[in-house]
């Protein structure tokens, strides 16, 4: 199981052994911040106003899920028969992610032999991928360039507005 001196001289030195998935795949860290305000305007009613933040990564390079949430509540009595309640939310959601197919980065990252050194050139001058192999480009390019993604991008708003007839009756648009 040893390597040969011919081999050896070739390289210039003893062969490195490496698995690719270690430099591939990473610790997937996580943040959430969020921020909330309540309050009261006395008689005439209460809001709450809040706003969140997520970022998730993955362990691999590409996936991740960020997350910016906007929102405001406001209670209204504007009679003391008449009621308002207003929402408005805002969502906005970015979610790449690569294939896990099988022709996906991470079975290309096991079929790596130990002794490629993948962490050199990952691109070529003109930004072409480096090829191992006939028709396998280095993972740094296939990370920057195939992998799916979604973004959700919306608003969100709803009013109820509610008159008290009498005692027990009340007349909503919910």
């Amino acid at each position: 199981d040893a390597v040969s001196a011919e081999v050896t001289a070739h390289n210039g030195g003893p062969l490195k052994f490496q698995d690719a998935r270690e430099a591939y795949y990473q610790t997937a860290k996580s943040t959430e911040n969020s921020l909330r305000a309540m309050g009261s305007m006395g008689q005439a009613g209460t809001y709450t106003f809040g706003v969140s933040y997520t970022d998730q990564h993955d362990i691999n390079p590409v996936g991740k899920l960020q997350r910016l949430n906007l929102s405001a509540n406001v209670n209204l009595n504007m009679s003391s028969y008449l009621h308002s309640a207003t929402s408005v939310q805002r969502i906005h959601t970015y979610n790449p992610w690569v294939s896990d197919s099988y022709s996906s980065i991470q079975r290309r990252l096991k079929l790596i032999p130990p002794s490629v050194d993948y962490s050199s050139k990952q691109f070529n001058a003109d930004g072409t991928p480096v090829m191992w192999g006939s028709n396998d480009p280095s993972f740094g390019w296939v990370v920057a360039n195939e992998y799916y993604e979604s973004t959700v991008d919306r608003w969100i708003l709803s009013e109820r507005i509610q008159a008290d007839l009498r005692p027990g009756l009340s007349l909503a648009n919910t």
